[in-house]
């Protein structure tokens, strides 16, 4: 009797100490796995946490580089506008002249006929008034044109209430015949250059000029000499006006002679 109870009581220790073990296994199992979890969470909230602040960073470099565009837009359109050229005008006889963009070469009389007094930004309203400031002398030539000497040359003004731009005579110009060129230059030799613009070119004689170099992609040439043939060209007269100055003329330099600032080029009348 005494050995069964031993082995029964044998048996209940084995038991309790298996129950222990089981117990304690799953205690550190359920700890694991919490731990694990725990661990899953923090690495998820730590990449939600990365991934936000990348979305935040990217949405800040695409805000920063649209205002930066914004800014650069900005900057471009104020500067176009800061470039548009305003016209300059002025009233003399209650007539508003506008600038032709050329100065006379000649004036037969240098006694100015008035002053400029007045100014206004926008667009002269008064007799003596003009939207470029005071103090310029000015001459009559007609009711056609004024002459507004602006930094010691004469500026040549045309009545606006003419629609066709014409340049007065005073203007120097040439006419001349192409010897050669293509849709970018022209290579032209001058056949008829009035008395008083014979100094511009050293008071030569016509045949004795040089030929003279026109550069046509400056000039917005009208009148179809861009449009004509290589071949074409050769022999074509054409009428040019430009501002009194020239380069290259010397007779010993083989380069031909180049205009300073050209204001028109067209093909001469009988060409058209």
């Amino acid at each position: 009797m005494k050995s069964i109870r031993k082995i029964f009581l044998t048996v209940l220790s084995v038991v309790a100490v298996i129950t222990v073990f089981t117990a304690c296994g799953n205690s550190k199992d359920k700890e694991k796995a919490q731990d694990s979890v725990s661990k899953d969470l923090i690495k998820s909230n730590v990449s939600d946490e990365k991934a936000g602040n990348e979305d935040n960073n990217l949405n800040s470099t695409v805000d920063a580089d649209v205002a930066r565009i914004d800014s650069s837009n900005t900057e471009k359109s104020s500067k176009n506008k800061s470039e548009v050229k305003k016209i300059r005008m002025v009233m003399v006889d209650d007539r508003k002249y506008r600038d032709m963009g050329c100065a006379l070469s000649v004036l037969k009389c240098g006694t100015a006929d008035g002053e400029i007094r007045t100014s206004n930004d926008e667009s002269p309203k008064q007799n003596d008034e003009s939207n470029f400031g005071t103090g310029y002398k000015y001459q009559k030539a007609g009711i056609k044109y004024l002459y507004v000497k602006i930094d010691n040359k004469w500026q040549v003004f045309q009545d606006g209430a003419i629609s066709s731009l014409v340049i007065p005579e005073g203007v120097a110009h040439f006419e001349a015949e192409i010897i050669e060129g293509d849709k970018e230059r022209i290579l032209v030799k001058i056949t008829d250059l009035p008395n008083e613009f014979n100094y511009i070119f050293g008071d030569k004689k016509v045949d004795e000029i040089k030929p003279v170099q026109i550069t046509l992609k400056d000039l917005g040439v009208s009148n179809g000499i861009k449009n004509i043939k290589k071949d074409k060209l050769p022999g074509k007269r054409i009428q040019v006006w430009f501002n009194g100055e020239i380069k290259g003329d010397k007779s010993e330099m083989s380069n031909p002679i180049e205009l300073g600032e050209i204001y028109d080029a067209v093909l001469a009348a009988e060409e058209k």
